[in-house]
Protein backbone atom coordinates (compact mmCIF):
# COMPACT_ATOMS: atom_id res chain seq x y z
CA UNK A 1 0.00 0.00 0.00
CA UNK A 2 1.54 3.28 -1.01
CA UNK A 3 0.44 6.86 -0.77
CA UNK A 4 1.49 9.62 -3.10
CA UNK A 5 1.01 13.10 -1.77
CA UNK A 6 0.52 16.03 -4.13
CA UNK A 7 2.85 18.97 -3.85
CA UNK A 8 1.54 21.93 -1.92
CA UNK A 9 0.27 24.66 -4.19
CA UNK A 10 0.45 28.24 -2.98
CA UNK A 11 -2.35 30.16 -4.65
CA UNK A 12 -1.31 33.45 -6.19
CA UNK A 13 -4.34 35.27 -4.88
CA UNK A 14 -5.20 35.40 -1.22
CA UNK A 15 -8.42 33.54 -0.56
CA UNK A 16 -10.80 33.72 2.38
CA UNK A 17 -10.16 31.22 5.18
CA UNK A 18 -13.51 29.47 4.63
CA UNK A 19 -12.52 28.59 1.04
CA UNK A 20 -10.28 25.53 0.73
CA UNK A 21 -8.34 24.95 -2.43
CA UNK A 22 -8.91 21.43 -3.85
CA UNK A 23 -5.20 20.67 -3.63
CA UNK A 24 -5.11 21.61 0.06
CA UNK A 25 -7.94 19.13 0.70
CA UNK A 26 -5.87 16.45 -1.03
CA UNK A 27 -2.85 17.39 1.05
CA UNK A 28 -4.84 17.12 4.29
CA UNK A 29 -6.18 13.73 3.21
CA UNK A 30 -2.69 12.61 2.37
CA UNK A 31 -1.35 13.75 5.73
CA UNK A 32 -4.08 11.90 7.58
CA UNK A 33 -3.44 8.76 5.52
CA UNK A 34 0.28 8.99 6.24
CA UNK A 35 -0.36 9.32 9.98
CA UNK A 36 -2.63 6.27 9.96
CA UNK A 37 -0.14 4.34 7.84
CA UNK A 38 2.73 5.24 10.18
CA UNK A 39 0.72 4.16 13.23
CA UNK A 40 -0.11 0.84 11.58
CA UNK A 41 3.54 0.24 10.69
CA UNK A 42 4.56 0.90 14.30
CA UNK A 43 1.90 -1.53 15.57
CA UNK A 44 2.97 -4.14 13.02
CA UNK A 45 6.64 -3.84 13.98
CA UNK A 46 5.81 -4.09 17.68
CA UNK A 47 3.72 -7.21 17.13
CA UNK A 48 6.45 -8.73 14.99
CA UNK A 49 9.06 -8.13 17.69
CA UNK A 50 6.83 -9.67 20.37
CA UNK A 51 6.17 -12.68 18.15
CA UNK A 52 9.89 -13.10 17.41
CA UNK A 53 10.69 -12.95 21.12
CA UNK A 54 8.03 -15.57 21.86
CA UNK A 55 9.32 -17.90 19.14
CA UNK A 56 12.89 -17.49 20.39
CA UNK A 57 11.92 -18.26 23.98
CA UNK A 58 9.98 -21.37 22.89
CA UNK A 59 12.96 -22.50 20.79
CA UNK A 60 15.35 -22.06 23.72
CA UNK A 61 12.98 -23.90 26.04
CA UNK A 62 12.77 -26.83 23.64
CA UNK A 63 16.55 -26.88 23.20
CA UNK A 64 17.04 -26.92 26.97
CA UNK A 65 14.49 -29.72 27.35
CA UNK A 66 16.21 -31.71 24.60
CA UNK A 67 19.58 -31.33 26.35
CA UNK A 68 18.04 -32.56 29.60
CA UNK A 69 16.76 -35.70 27.87
CA UNK A 70 20.23 -36.50 26.52
CA UNK A 71 21.69 -36.68 30.04
CA UNK A 72 19.45 -39.57 31.09
CA UNK A 73 21.00 -43.00 30.66
CA UNK A 74 18.62 -45.91 30.94
CA UNK A 75 20.20 -48.93 32.59
CA UNK A 76 17.21 -51.23 32.26
CA UNK A 77 14.04 -50.92 30.26
CA UNK A 78 11.30 -53.50 29.87
CA UNK A 79 8.23 -53.41 27.66
CA UNK A 80 6.48 -55.91 29.96
CA UNK A 81 3.76 -54.60 32.19
CA UNK A 82 2.83 -56.73 35.15
CA UNK A 83 -0.61 -56.41 36.67
CA UNK A 84 -1.08 -57.37 40.29
CA UNK A 85 -4.58 -58.62 41.06
CA UNK A 86 -5.70 -58.67 44.67
CA UNK A 87 -9.13 -58.91 46.27
CA UNK A 88 -10.80 -55.70 47.42
CA UNK A 89 -11.01 -55.02 51.13
CA UNK A 90 -14.41 -54.38 52.71
CA UNK A 91 -13.54 -50.75 53.46
CA UNK A 92 -12.83 -50.12 49.78
CA UNK A 93 -16.22 -51.46 48.65
CA UNK A 94 -18.29 -49.58 51.24
CA UNK A 95 -17.55 -46.21 49.65
CA UNK A 96 -19.08 -47.34 46.37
Amino acid sequence: MSFTCPFEVNPAEPRPSYFLHPSSIKIQDCKSHMMIYTALVVVELTCMLVLAKLVLSIYRLLQQRERMNHRINLTHFSYRREVILRPLQETETQGL
